[in-house]
């Protein structure tokens, strides 16, 4: 890519020259189509509710919070 004091001249002179020669762009890929965030959410969520189970079914009494379920 051009510095931008050079890209700015070449704009200003020879839009034509300018846009033949630029890159072709190029559509990016949707990450976000890539996941099925349902399927994920159901997923750790069966996680998460085996977790806290185990947890509650503890025999000394324990705090449970995010950082313990992520942990155990």
């Amino acid at each position: 890519m051009f510095a931008k004091r050079e890209y700015i001249f070449i704009y200003r002179s020879d839009k034509k020259w300018l846009y033949d020669n630029l890159p072709v762009k190029t559509k990016g890929s949707d990450h976000h189509a890539l996941v099925d965030w349902n399927k994920m959410d159901n997923e750790l969520l069966i996680i998460v509710q085996n977790k806290h189970g185990e947890l509650m079914g503890s025999d000394e009494p324990i705090r449970v919070t995010k950082s313990i379920i992520v942990e155990k």
